[in-house]
């Protein structure tokens, strides 16, 4: 432990030294340790670090029959192989993102069968496409000094990652990754423009709230949605649907967005950065008794965005065109 420094600018990471023979170089917890909910989609995510090895794996294995595992070029930032063994093995979805101080958060999202528990294992992979021992775990022709460092293993129930939360031998509830505030007074009256920047995690596969002004409802809201269909949607509800403007841009994974939606009597308008898209709605009627700002989530909270959001802004005016341009 404490051998390098990690995403949060601490330094906490672990060393696994290599040593010159042929086995598997990792860490993890043993099967037996983690609780496992059959056919359930869980996550499994790592920190990792080069050390003079190049690539790194995670995985998720519930026997020698159930596991699902994925490969990480550290050098180019990609996904290299992916291994999937079991009939009620699936992988779903794989993500490697940048962190801070040369550090890379990678994931492998999936089910692995009707098993009651489960082992999740992070380590180094001798090649991005190797050959797998029995039991998932890539094989490796160790070098010397091909070392790696790890950091924050983690698994949890979902599709996606969220953030890391230190455990020792019990799970824990986390509350949700999204961000709730009063918009009396903030958002609680139009017209109204409101903008932020977006970074999709992965491209989306159910419909993800943005940004919301609601009354803890679904009956009165404006929303911003990054939507299934690889779109970016400004919503007004009042009890039935008044406005949907989406956009023709095509949402991609690791792209930032700069989305700015306007929400008027008669007047709804959505901007990907700084440039109108979609048919403007000259009809809508707006929501009374918005209390609520939610950030990342709706009203519920459900209907998570996999995705950085920073830099909301919430203007009580309709800006103009020049005005979005420039923000």
């Amino acid at each position: 432990m404490n051998a390098a420094v990690g995403s949060d600018g601490k330094k906490t990471m672990a060393r696994l030294n290599v040593t010159a023979t042929t086995e598997a170089h990792l860490i993890g917890k043993s099967a037996s340790d983690i609780p496992l909910d059959a056919s359930t989609v869980y996550s499994a995510s790592v920190e990792v670090k080069d050390d003079g090895q190049r690539y790194a794996f995670i995985a998720i294995y519930d026997s020698s029959t159930q596991n699902i595992t994925a490969i990480f070029d550290m050098t180019t930032g990609a996904m290299t192989d992916t291994r999937a063994e079991g009939t009620g093995a699936s992988i779903s979805d794989t993500f490697i993102k940048a962190m801070a101080n040369s550090v890379y958060r990678i994931t492998i999202a999936g089910t692995i069968g009707a098993g009651t528990s489960c082992a999740v294992y992070a380590g180094g992979s001798d090649s991005g496409t190797p050959t797998y021992t029995g039991d998932g775990l890539p094989t490796y022709t160790a070098v010397a000094g091909e070392d790696i460092f790890i950091g924050n293993l983690q698994i949890e129930k979902g599709s996606f990652p969220s953030t890391y939360i230190p455990t020792t031998t019990t799970a824990v509830t986390r509350n949700a990754d999204d961000e709730s505030y009063s918009a009396v007074g903030n958002a609680d009256s139009f017209p109204m423009t409101v903008s932020l920047e977006v970074t999709p995690t992965a491209a989306p596969t159910v419909d993800s709230v943005l940004f919301s002004s609601n009354d803890g409802t679904a009956d009165q809201r404006v929303v911003i949605f990054m939507e299934a269909d690889d779109t970016f949607r400004a919503y007004v509800e009042t009890g039935v649907a008044q406005a949907n403007v989406t956009s023709s841009t095509t949402v991609t994974a690791g792209t930032t967005y700069k989305i700015t939606a306007v929400f008027a009597e008669n007047d709804v308008e959505l901007y990907v950065d700084g440039v109108s898209e979609g048919t403007p709605d000259t009809t809508a009627t707006m929501p009374s008794g918005v209390d609520t700002i939610s950030v990342g989530a709706s009203y519920v909270p459900s209907n998570q965005a996999n995705a950085s959001i920073r830099n909301v802004k919430i203007y009580p005016r309709r800006l103009n065109d020049s005005q979005v341009a420039a923000l």
